[in-house]
């Protein structure tokens, strides 16, 4: 029978291959296309790929999260950012109050539930816009990952290249999509979510996650 973190693996990795597949196909589907069907197959993987770096991400967050959910370790043992995940109504309360009394009820509730069982409903974390480069970093600290260096190369690439020409293509601009724009798009979309797949997985294996 395969452990948790096996079947968190085989998960990501079927979910990403199945992308993989689609985006790809459209990609040799456009350029074995006339130069006509070419712009505007073009346009239509531009739209693919930045679904696909969305759905992606918030699928490997989630499935990530509610991994951390199953195996029954208490509050106090995960590491800090999920151990505010766990509190972050209490400590938006407490922010938003100048009084003593919700700091106080803050630390009291900390007390009660440090040594309870860790768990929360992963797709309200995980519930979120479009993906630009800032919500992504949100959620990569949210789950105790490192905001890899490779992530700060590619902001400029997910906000003006995935997000911004899929934002204006789909509110009805004709925003152009050359072949080689095209291409861009899909070759970095598919390297940013081997990247993040790699990372949650290393991350479940090796048990980041814990304190």
């Amino acid at each position: 029978m395969p452990s948790l973190v096996e079947l968190l693996v085989d998960e990501l990795d079927e979910d990403l291959a199945r992308r993989r597949r689609e985006i790809v196909d459209l990609r040799t589907l456009a350029l074995g296309a006339s130069e006509s069907r070419l712009a505007r197959l073009a346009r239509v993987c531009q739209v693919m790929a930045y679904a696909h770096w969305e759905g992606f991400a918030k699928k490997a967050f989630s499935s990530y999260l509610t991994h951390l959910t199953k195996l029954n370790l208490t509050v106090e043992r995960m590491r800090e950012p999920l151990q505010a995940l766990i509190f972050m109504q209490d400590v938006r309360r407490a922010a938003s109050d100048a009084q003593i009394g919700p700091a106080v009820d803050l630390l009291r509730a900390y007390e009660a539930r440090a040594g309870t069982v860790f768990i929360l409903v992963a797709k309200d974390i995980v519930r979120t816009g479009n993906l630009d480069s800032s919500a992504f970093r949100r959620l990569v600290e949210a789950s105790a990952l490192d905001y890899l260096p490779y992530y700060e190369t590619r902001e400029n690439f997910i906000d003006h290249v995935l997000c911004g020409r899929r934002h204006r293509i789909v509110h009805g601009e004709w925003q152009p999509v050359s072949d080689h724009e095209m291409d861009d798009v899909v070759s970095g979309t598919l390297e940013l979510c081997d990247q993040l797949n790699f990372q949650i997985q290393e991350a479940a294996i090796y048990e980041h996650f814990r304190k």
